[in-house]
């Protein structure tokens, strides 16, 4: 559930979060590419997380095969 004083904060899967040097970052899609998106991350609610900085509403948030992923590597929605 996102809080009333976070308006603009995204409820996202917590798999889709990486941790890399102790910074938080997700990837998504834009134009056709890998784009590698840092985050701020708010609470966790299951296995969902709560991104307060970074992530805007519409943009394409990669949810598998993250931990391959380079910035600016071709990818390819899935299927279904």
């Amino acid at each position: 559930m996102v809080r009333r004083d976070e308006p603009k904060a995204l409820l996202v899967p917590l798999r889709a979060v990486l941790r890399d040097q102790g910074q938080t970052h997700v990837f998504v899609s834009k134009d056709g590419k890998a784009e590698k998106v840092m985050v701020k991350l708010g609470e966790t609610q299951a296995d969902r997380v709560l991104i307060l900085d970074g992530l805007h509403a519409g943009d394409r948030l990669i949810t598998t095969g993250m931990s391959e992923l380079e910035p600016g590597q071709p990818v390819t929605p899935a299927a279904g």
